[in-house]
């Protein structure tokens, strides 16, 4: 929606008016801010990357016309998905120590009365308000993949230590990573395989840039994790990874010789997908 009602005063607010707040003042509104046709909770979203413009996702109401709307900033697989997460303020759990991908506890998903046979039935609707989703490296990838919107969400990312990072922030191409950002901070990189480059027998350099560009991102993968790859994900061989997309998480370093770099030596911290054939990345 480009367009929404503000509570505080009843007034309509355009996103494009939003977009030029500063964090501070949009942070205000918070939970002030509805669909003006069915007065389901809506959050302000950011232009993204891609070239999406600024909007407003909403929480509508069942039959709400704004949910269908042909120019509804919420057309792709996944992303309504990623509008309920965000209206529900839920938190995603990253799991990076084997455990599986769940909604915690397993019976906070959000129930919804509606009419039928003798009283009434309850659907299930989603993690609930407030609720804890655990994802692994794998779904982890495939959402940012797939799903057009996950890569720009605010949803909270929980990480192991504790701390709350957007999933905007957290994620990261490997193309547009930097030392300033990402040095010293757990976060995930991911990106196309095009290369691989053995680095005498001791491991394999992802898309390495030019020698000379120091402040490119390189991504190793050492050989002791190699089998553990191939085993989880079904590969002939390491070089099967040409062609597909990878996900390491890692806290980017500077290496002796002053390159920007990120590796991983446990499994949990990687994933693959094949490249999707109409691939929205391209």
């Amino acid at each position: 929606m480009q367009f929404a009602l503000l509570t505080i005063d009843g007034s309509d607010v355009a996103a494009s008016q939003v977009e030029l707040l500063q964090p501070s003042e949009r942070g205000l509104l918070k939970g002030q801010l509805v669909c003006r046709t069915c007065r389901g909770p809506a959050h302000f979203r950011r232009r993204s990357t891609n070239g999406n413009a600024a909007c407003f996702a909403a929480k509508h109401v069942s039959g709400c016309p704004e949910a269908v709307l042909s120019d509804s900033p919420w057309p792709e697989p996944g992303d309504e998905e990623v509008a309920r997460w965000e209206a529900n303020e839920n938190v995603i759990a990253l799991a990076i120590d084997g455990a599986e991908d769940a909604t915690e506890p397993d019976d906070s998903t959000a129930r919804v009365r509606t009419p039928g046979q003798g009283g009434h039935r309850y659907a299930r609707t989603g993690p609930a308000f407030g609720s804890t989703i655990q994802r692994g490296a794998t779904n982890l990838l495939r959402q940012l993949v797939n799903w057009p919107t996950f890569k720009t969400s605010s949803v909270n990312m929980r990480l192991p230590s504790g701390e709350l990072v957007p999933v905007h922030t957290f994620f990261s191409r490997v193309r547009d990573a930097s030392r300033e950002e990402h040095v010293g901070h757990l976060r995930g990189f991911w990106g196309l395989v095009h290369t691989l480059d053995d680095w005498n027998g001791r491991g394999l350099w992802i898309n390495s840039p030019p020698a000379y560009n120091l402040d490119a991102l390189r991504l190793f993968l050492p050989s002791s994790i190699h089998p553990a790859i191939i085993e989880k994900f079904g590969l002939a061989s390491i070089d099967e990874l040409r062609g597909r997309y990878v996900l390491l998480i890692d806290a980017a370093r500077v290496s002796g010789g002053n390159r920007f770099m990120a590796d991983v030596y446990q499994v949990e911290k990687f994933a693959t997908i094949l490249k999707p054939e109409n691939d929205p990345n391209d």
